[in-house]
This record gives structure tokens, sequence and C-alpha cells, in this order.
């Protein structure tokens, strides 16, 4: 939401425009079976590739909605939930990590 001294509209889309939501994948946790708690919106999905590198785990989930959005998480963290590529998960970020952007124009002929 703007704060009071913000100009109406200003970085925001316009009203029923198309929008991307934007979070760093750091700010997504990830879930064997859904939590209760403070993130509350959980999204469902299967782990579509995991790459290690420079000390972090990049997991890519394709989201039953049709997305793919990717978490950054710890090797132990990784080992812990004894996941593999293939398997159901539940990703949540929490809203204060969300960015709303005016969506791409569709690429096409």
């Amino acid at each position: 939401m703007p704060s009071a001294s913000t100009a109406p509209g200003a970085g925001f889309p316009a009203p029923g425009s198309p929008v991307s939501l934007v979070f760093a994948p750091e700010a997504v946790s990830l879930f064997r079976v859904p939590q209760q708690g403070s993130p509350r919106s959980l999204l469902p999905g299967v782990v579509q590739a995991v790459d290690a590198a420079s000390g972090l785990v990049t997991v890519r989930v394709a989201l039953d909605d049709g997305p793919v959005i990717s978490a950054r998480i710890t090797p132990a963290a990784w080992a812990e939930l004894q996941l593999a590529v293939g398997q159901r998960l539940w990703c949540s970020v929490k809203a204060t990590q969300v960015r709303l952007v005016p969506a791409p124009a569709p690429v096409g002929p």
C-alpha cells in the first residue's frame, strides 16, 4: 500500500493491469507438509531441479498452478528436507518480501 506521502498511483500498476510478483529466492521457505503460522500463503509444487553452488542449494519448484520459482537454502536445510527431483513440497513466501511490478509485455509474432 502506498504511504500518505506517496502520490496516488506512483509506482503502482494501473488497476486491472497484469502484474508479476517478485521476491528473492532466499525469501522462499520449503516444507514437506503444509505448515501453520505466520507465512499463510502456502504454494504446493514439485521439485524440478536442484543445484548446489557457492555454499547454498538452489531448488527450482514447479508450482501446481504453472509458474516455476526458485528457493535458496543451506545444504543442511536441504539434507533435513530429504527431498529429490520429482517429489512434492510446499513453498511459502512472507508477504513482506513480495514486490508487485507491472508484468512484462508478451513476446510473440
